[in-house]
């Protein structure tokens, strides 16, 4: 990713595990820095305790969170609005 970080158009979500071992959290933080010095959009969300795949609640609050998050990035009012019917009828 870092090489096509200076050739991203739109915004990345970076998720991370403090106990990761497959990826270590500094590989994560190289990251984030390089792209907060090309003044890049980016939203970061740490793990503490999760490894490489997340588990248990953690889980759970990463898909919430994601969800809404390629909501807000990707939908229309319109299309938010549709969902929040959709949502409080019970669809």
């Amino acid at each position: 990713v870092m090489p096509f970080l200076d050739a991203l158009d739109g915004e990345l979500l970076l998720v991370h595990g403090t106990d990761d071992r497959t990826v270590v959290p500094s590989h994560s933080m190289s990251l984030l820095m390089k792209a907060i010095d090309l003044g890049k959009p980016i939203d970061f969300m740490a793990y503490p305790q999760q490894a490489h795949g997340l588990r248990g609640k953690s889980r759970q609050h990463f898909l919430r969170k994601l969800t809404k998050w390629f909501e807000d990035k990707l939908l229309t009012e319109d299309e938010r609005a549709a969902l929040a019917e959709q949502a409080a009828s019970g669809f």
